[in-house]
């Protein structure tokens, strides 16, 4: 029966057992650490973080799979026995293993734009050869693949702030990595720009007019995603931006509820375009 009620409470709280498999010969100090004692004792070598070897108590296990998980680790079993990651983890690594959390997605608010919805982005606009084309957070990449589909061999500006991608970013054929913060300032005026900006505290919508003064006011253009808070929001911030996407003559398109589901976050989005007049 008892062994009944913890196969139950394995399985509520999300935990496979293969995980945290119980060996009577394991040190049963374990069970009685916490989250940051459990991290502490943990090892990191091959890009691989292993838990220490001894029992843990479900309820503290499943906390730091939690913790591991939005530091973008993955759990493998089999000859792994430990939690793997897409990119060079030793930063991430290191803070997890002095007891601190490291929540990529809400420190970086990075919410990968899912590939499909990235290529109808790009279809927006046009890109051809030769144009000057940003991407001001860029993060893994998914936008600029969308625009190397339709244009291979145009080079894309990349600004990204969270080191893991930028890893990434610079392992990618005609990208240059600009730098890490697009509000900063860029190095020249462009043609095309497509960004999926960060959420949080308008800051989609600030993003959004940065790279309007990017544009080449000559027949330069942009597509932008963005939440739809600014559609109602009360504040005045909000309320400006409107007047302003009425000035200059925005397009609005409404994004299917859902689709960033699979990206973590169930914000409801849109997609903004905007082409500045070319000079007569």
């Amino acid at each position: 029966a008892a062994a009944a009620v913890m196969r139950s409470l394995q399985k509520l709280l999300g935990i496979d057992p293969d995980e945290i498999k119980a060996d009577k010969k394991k040190n049963k100090e374990g069970k009685k650490w916490g989250v940051e004692d459990v991290l502490k004792h943990c090892t990191f070598n091959d890009n691989i973080l292993r838990l220490p070897d001894v029992q843990l108590n479900p309820k503290s296990y499943a906390e730091v799979k939690k913790w591991i998980t939005e530091a973008g680790g993955k759990w493998n079993g089999g000859k792994i026995q430990g939690f793997t990651f897409d990119f060079d983890a030793t930063r991430v690594a290191g803070i997890l293993m002095s007891g601190k959390r490291c929540n990529l997605k809400q420190e970086f608010q990075f919410f990968s734009t899912p590939p499909a919805l990235a290529e109808w982005l790009v279809s927006l606009s046009d890109v051809k050869p030769g144009y000057a084309v940003l991407e001001p957070s860029a993060g893994t990449g998914a936008i600029i693949k969308a625009i190397h589909k339709t244009c291979p061999e145009v080079v894309v500006d990349a600004f990204e702030l969270m080191p893991e991608n930028r890893q990434t970013l610079e392992k990618m054929i005609n990208v240059s990595l600009v730098d890490e913060d697009f509000t900063q300032g860029v190095p020249r005026l462009y043609d095309r720009i497509f960004a999926n900006p960060p959420f949080a505290r308008n800051q989609d919508i600030r993003h959004a007019r940065m790279m309007y003064d990017a544009l080449d006011p000559n027949g330069g253009e942009m597509c932008v995603i963005t939440s739809r808070h600014w559609v109602n929001a009360p504040e005045k911030e909000c309320e400006q931006f409107r007047n302003w996407l009425h000035e200059v003559n925005a397009e609005t398109h409404e994004i299917p509820n859902g689709v960033f589901d699979e990206s973590g976050t169930s914000v409801a989005t849109m997609a903004i375009v905007i082409k500045r007049n070319k000079i007569a």
